[in-house]
This record gives structure tokens, C-alpha cells and sequence, in this order.
């Protein structure tokens, strides 16, 4: 048996208003409100990250750390958090390396390690995965003849 791949598109092979071609339509759709979206995140974040950063270093050069800062909707206070490092691959080979050197004995990191790396395991699931071959003006252009 061989993989035979299809190009399918919907407006050609069925009719405009028929439901594969407004699967595909609304899932455009959506899927460039979540790029946008993700985006606008992000891009706040790193603003917010930024402005947060310059209040705090200002509230220690003037030691005042412990202020209370009055919002319209409550206040603001500087406090610690504790934020657990990622485990990644990286820092569970170091945590075992020190594992293993304050219990004495044989260094098995490598041992761990791969056997992790062995059966670490992956789930496959089935995606659509958007491919751009033309500009976006004019993809918008053939979404709104769709409509």
C-alpha cells in the first residue's frame, strides 16, 4: 500500500456552503486569533515584565521595598516568590550528579540518564499544520471570496 497525498480544496471539490469547506474556513479563522492572540500575550508580558522590573529597582534604590503602592482597584506590594527551577534534562543530569555524590559510591547519572532518554516515550497525535505559499493580503482576499 502506498501514501497517496491529496490536495483538497474546498471550494472547488464541494459546494462553497457546504460544512468541510466552513470547517476549514473557521478553522483559519481561528487559527489566526490564536497566532494574534499569542502574539499580543507575549508582546504584553514582556511590556508589563519590563515596567514591573523598573518599579521594583526603583522602590530598592529608594529603600522602599516594603511600600504599599494604592491602585483604584487595591495595591501593589514587592514580594518573594518562590519559583521552582524547569526539569529539564539538563538540570536532572546535574541534581543526579549531586544525588550520587552525596550518597558516596558509584556515579550512576549516565545509567539514569539514558535509560530516561530510552523510554521517555512520545504521544503522536494527528495536527493540521498551516503551510503560507502566498503573501497574507492575498489570502484574506480568497477567505473573503469563500464567504
Amino acid at each position: 500500500m502506498g501514501l497517496h497525498n491529496y490536495l483538497v480544496r474546498p471550494s472547488q471539490s464541494m459546494n462553497d456552503s457546504g460544512p468541510f469547506a466552513s470547517y476549514v474556513r473557521n478553522w483559519i479563522h481561528q487559527h489566526d486569533l490564536a497566532t494574534t492572540f499569542m502574539k499580543q500575550s507575549l508582546k504584553a508580558r514582556q511590556i508589563r515584565d519590563d515596567y514591573e522590573t523598573k518599579i521594583i529597582d526603583h522602590l530598592v534604590q529608594n529603600r522602599m521595598e516594603n511600600a504599599i503602592i494604592q491602585i483604584s482597584d487595591g495595591r501593589l506590594s514587592v514580594v518573594e516568590e518562590r519559583v521552582p527551577r524547569s526539569l529539564t534534562m539538563k538540570n536532572i543530569e546535574t541534581l543526579l550528579h549531586g544525588y550520587f555524590a552525596k550518597k558516596g559510591g558509584r556515579d550512576e547519572t549516565s545509567d539514569v540518564m539514558n535509560y530516561l532518554r530510552g523510554n521517555r516515550g512520545v504521544d503522536r497525535v494527528k495536527r493540521l499544520k498551516r503551510v503560507t505559499t502566498q503573501p497574507q493580503q492575498q489570502q484574506q482576499q480568497q477567505q473573503q471570496q469563500l464567504q
